[in-house]
């Protein structure tokens, strides 16, 4: 499920946030402002429970690389979520993560995209497996996505953020996002990794590397399938730093793209978090 890219931009300008109530279906008009993180910190931390042990795309080259979770009751596996969305014609099931006791991070087709329609209801469930649902299930309040998604499925805002109706965060915890001024780096050798849910119950995590950096996405060589677009994209330090939205070419090969966490993008998440 991605919706077809109409058109691209290489910054972010003349833009805000729209979101959406999902019990009212209100829309909400939000200009970005700098002004709004608590402070000129450029990354926020993890938050593990007591109850939690921390764990201290297109298939990419021909073979498949990931590996199946084998505990998702370990953090940071426990705050990744299958989300599972209700639209007219049924329902969907991808990826999303949590960033704070009530708020989750996607990517933006899978809430709202043109094959699909728009979201009419949506439910995240931390670390759920064929057996369990270790920390419970939480709904969404509402869905905020730039107005360029909206407008045109620029590829480039495949996000989404999502307040929930719960503080469910506090129970399965919520990973560290961060963004950095020069993402040119990660093209030198570094690598990423992708944790998410191609399938309901199941779900997978691979470590490779970054081919190709900008300010706004990351192409790298991991493995991944249907169902895992909005799962997070983190560094060798644990930061997510991007949002999995799906595949792309390079010079006639396939890659994975994720959208950054870019700091205008880190402001908007970080202002919502109170």
């Amino acid at each position: 499920m991605y919706a077809t890219n109409k058109s691209e931009t290489l910054y972010e300008d003349e833009s805000y946030i729209i979101t959406i109530d999902a019990e009212t279906g209100e829309i909400k008009k939000e200009e970005y402002n700098e002004n709004l993180a608590k402070s000129n910190y450029n990354k926020t931390e993890p938050f593990i429970p007591e109850n939690v042990m921390n764990n201290s795309r297109a298939i990419v080259g021909g073979s498949d690389g990931r590996v199946a979770v084998s505990n998702t009751k370990i953090f940071p596996y426990s705050s990744v979520c299958t989300l599972e969305v209700k639209f007219e014609g049924g329902y969907v099931y991808t990826t999303a993560f949590m960033i704070y006791k009530n708020l989750a991070l996607t990517a933006a087709h899978n809430v709202y995209n043109s094959e699909y329609g728009v979201v009419q209801s949506a439910k995240i469930y931390p670390g759920i497996t064929t057996t369990e649902i270790p920390f419970g299930a939480a709904n969404a309040k509402s869905y905020s996505m730039d107005k360029k998604w909206i407008e045109n499925y620029n590829s480039l805002e495949d996000w989404c953020l999502i307040e929930l109706d719960s503080n469910i965060g506090e129970k399965c915890g919520w990973q560290g996002i961060a963004y950095s001024d020069d993402y040119g780096y990660f093209a030198q050798g570094e690598k990423v990794t992708v944790i998410g849910y191609p399938q309901r119950f199941k779900q997978y995590t691979m470590r490779d590397s970054v081919v190709k950096a900008t300010y706004m996405y990351l192409l790298y060589a991991v493995d991944t399938s249907n169902g895992q677009s909005g799962s997070p994209v983190r560094d060798d330090p644990g930061y997510a730093i991007g949002i999995h939205s799906g595949s792309v070419k390079l010079n006639g090969v396939t890659y994975n793209r994720c959208a950054n966490i870019t700091k205008t993008r880190f402001n908007a998440f970080v202002s919502r978090m109170n």
